[in-house]
């Protein structure tokens, strides 16, 4: 992929990320509860939720930011971006798979 044609998917992907969000908040609100819902330190379900998306919007915009010399997130640039140009539907599965981390890592 040119440079060029990386930096229009980067900007179509976060677009679709930051749209796609509030249409996936019930999903991920659904993920949170079931990995988390039942450990009373859990506290406010909407708040994690919150913290979730945060975090893998933080996460993404550093991967999607990086430059060549910062190996792993730039690798993950180029996967997220070959496998968005390829399958529309790979940013709500990536989505959906990243609050499922989130919640491993809490």
């Amino acid at each position: 992929m040119k440079a060029i044609e990386q930096d229009e998917f980067r900007t179509l992907f976060l677009a679709d990320f930051y749209l796609k969000i509030p249409l996936l908040q019930k999903k991920i609100k659904k993920v949170v509860y079931k990995k988390l819902g039942r450990f009373p330190e859990a506290g406010n379900i909407d708040d994690i939720v919150e913290n979730c998306i945060s975090d893998i919007e933080s996460i993404l915009i550093k991967q999607l930011n990086a430059k060549p010399d910062e190996l792993f997130n730039y690798k993950e640039r180029k996967r997220k971006l070959a496998l968005f140009k390829k399958d529309k539907s790979y940013l709500e599965k990536y989505i959906l798979e990243a609050a499922k981390s989130f919640c491993r890592k809490k």
